[in-house]
């Protein structure tokens, strides 16, 4: 039986003790910032500064533009000085301190949670915002966000399991006409997909160096397959969670939503942090080291031999899993220790997501269109619509 108990509300040092749950105290104050004032005040500049400066791709992948309104050709008295890292860093963790604590309502937690998703990658170093938020210097400043935010009513949600609330199948890009997976296509995709990752790492065995370091990439996602019928819940007044919660977005612009029905009894795994996910790897283990090794190895600093859940074998046992807001905000992109010298990391899940690995859920046969309205250049959660509200 799936469980159906809400949960207990997350503890703000396992907030912060994730790459994402830090990254979304940042976020949550960025935002806060922009609503306030309508533009970019001193909060953004200096996480900009900081962002830029510890930045791994300064001055290569990243560069800094500014533009002006002096037309006598001299740029030295309109461009700003780039500070020292020193300085870049003491003004931001300051920033973040001073800053006022603004209600976390639906809509800020939402918007915060979106451009952290968005900033999310696992396939090279982290940015230098991620890289501020894991200093020791700024531990007190996102600690004290992290107690704002775990505390808001409108956070309660994120350890919920996934039959607490109906459930929604969200197919982007609604122009492909794509209905939503039947999950009595989920034998033929884990076995097909067991396979392939099979061969995919003999492959890289073969032909990749043993260097973590080596410039190299492959498929960096540890989740099932996706072409598996895959849900989120709604939040009121937004949406399912699945059209704003993406890792790795290609900038969707239409949808098409439907609700699911699952099983009373179905049976769902709940991934709530690193000790559910170890446990998992622990029992159900796929070597991935040759395969995952470069990407995981620069995200992470870590190397030695990685492993994943076999999905395949997952299916034996559970119905569906659940990838919880809670645990993806404490556990993903993190080097989780599996023991037996092998670690393993939660890496392309959206928050919220269920995969269901066993025909114990049905997506009606109709489904509304959302729509995107503007271009995906910025976070907007009021941005998607259903078709028919729109004018």
């Amino acid at each position: 039986m799936a469980e159906r108990s809400p949960a207990e509300p997350m503890p703000p040092g396992e907030l912060v003790s994730g790459p994402r749950g830090r990254r979304l105290c940042v976020e949550f104050m960025r935002a806060a910032e922009h609503i306030d004032d309508g533009e970019v005040g001193a909060l953004g500049t200096a996480l900009f500064w900081a962002g830029y400066v510890l930045d791994p791709g300064r001055g290569g992948s990243r560069v800094r533009l500014f533009a002006t309104d002096d037309v006598s050709g001299s740029t030295e008295a309109s461009i700003p000085r780039e500070p020292s890292q020193d300085e870049a860093i003491e003004a931001a963790v300051s920033a973040l301190s001073d800053a006022a604590l603004p209600e976390a309502s639906s809509r800020l937690l939402l918007e915060a949670l979106t451009a952290t998703v968005g900033a999310a990658r696992y396939w090279q170093e982290p940015d230098g915002v991620d890289a501020l938020a894991a200093l020791s210097e700024a531990r007190g400043a996102l600690l004290r966000v992290a107690e704002h935010l775990v505390g808001a009513a409108a956070a309660q949600w994120w350890g919920d399991p996934a039959m607490l609330s109906p459930q929604f199948a969200t197919v982007r890009d609604a122009e492909t006409g794509g209905a939503p997976p039947s999950s009595r296509d989920a034998p033929r995709l884990l076995s097909a997909w067991a396979v392939e990752q099979r061969t995919l790492e003999e492959r890289a065995t073969r032909d990749r160096p043993a260097d973590p370091s080596a410039n190299w990439s492959g498929e960096w996602w540890s989740t099932p397959p996706r072409d598996l019928l895959r849900t989120t819940r709604e939040i009121p007044g937004f949406g399912p969670v699945g059209l704003h919660l993406e890792e790795d977005s290609r900038g969707w612009e239409q949808a098409i939503v439907s609700p699911v029905s699952a099983k009373d009894a179905a049976r769902v795994l709940e991934i709530d942090g690193t000790a559910a996910w170890a446990g998992l790897c622990r029992d159900f283990p796929l070597d991935v080291s040759a395969e995952k090794r470069h990407d995981w190895f620069r995200t992470s600093g870590r190397a030695g031999d990685w492993v994943m859940p076999d999905w395949s074998r997952v299916a034996e046992h559970w119905d569906a899993v659940h990838l919880t807001v809670r645990g993806y905000l404490a556990a993903a992109g993190t080097a989780i220790d599996c023991g037996a010298g092998r670690a393993s990391m939660i890496a392309g899940w959206d928050p919220d997501a269920s995969y269901w690995l066993r025909d114990a859920a049905r997506a009606a046969d109709t489904g509304e269109t959302w729509h995107r309205s503007g271009a995906d250049t910025h976070v907007d959660v009021d941005a998607w619509s259903r078709r028919a509200d729109r004018p």
